[in-house]
């Protein structure tokens, strides 16, 4: 029988024992190479995806925000609108009024006084008085005259028409008009019934005749003239050149 003796200090080849090694290490390099590819795509593509909803988000709200402001815009219209219509349908109703209450004031012919009998009268001689002297009077200084208006009932001014002589409870502006007849100032009424009436639609009656600092909660305020507004006389109207200033007390 022979043994064979191996020499520890001869170099063994131990490359060809694992010659599938190298490829095992390239094939898992590869693998980590496409997997990290992958990986960044799909990152790249979801930051795609949600930019491009942010996109879409903030488009939606620029026109979202374009729709109120054009739907603030015409509901403003459509309340001046109404408001300006109102204050049409108030002056018809009162001029109806006015032309109702002439023609229902009944004409009463003046009575007719008896003619009188003649009588004869003796004639006397009067004695010729001499004529008093006549002392020049000094002329009377023109005087302002006053008017009120229930409100402003042609939106910017008062309709010379309408203006009544005598107040009423629902007379809440008072007009002073100057002695030449075209230049005047207003103020609103100190009557509490005109005042409650006021203050019942204060944007409406106030609105456009007035300025004041901020509307009272309480309906019993009592409005104060700070100062009179100015009027001008143009054709049939009084138009308000500058607006009355008030303040609640």
């Amino acid at each position: 029988m022979q043994y064979w003796i191996l020499d520890a200090t001869a170099p063994t080849n131990t490359s060809s024992a694992l010659p599938w090694l190298p490829y095992v290490i390239a094939g898992i390099a590869i693998l980590a190479l496409v997997y990290l590819y992958l990986e960044n795509k799909k990152l790249k593509d979801k930051k795609e995806y949600y930019k491009s909803r942010s996109n879409k988000f903030e488009m939606e709200l620029q026109q979202r925000a374009q729709l109120i402001t054009s739907l603030t815009s015409q509901k403003e219209k459509l309340e001046k609108e109404l408001t300006d219509s109102e204050l049409d349908r108030k002056s018809l109703e009162d001029r109806l009024k006015s032309l109702e209450a002439k023609k229902v004031q009944p004409k009463v012919a003046p009575p007719q006084a008896a003619a009188p009998m003649p009588v004869a009268t003796p004639v006397v001689k009067e004695k010729v008085a001499p004529k008093p002297v006549v002392q020049p009077q000094t002329p009377k200084p023109p005087v302002a005259t006053k008017k009120y208006a229930h409100y402003a009932d042609m939106g910017d001014g008062f309709s010379n028409a309408e203006l009544l002589d005598k107040p009423d409870g629902e007379s809440i502006f008072e007009i002073t008009i100057a002695p030449n007849n075209n230049t005047g100032e207003y103020r609103v009424s100190a009557n509490a019934d005109a005042q409650r009436y006021a203050l019942s639609n204060a944007q409406y009656f106030l609105g456009k005749t007035c300025q004041y600092d901020s509307f009272p909660s309480d309906g019993n305020a009592v409005i104060k003239t700070v100062q009179p507004g100015t009027v001008k006389l143009i054709g049939g109207k009084w138009m308000i050149v500058s607006p009355a200033r008030i303040s609640f007390g």
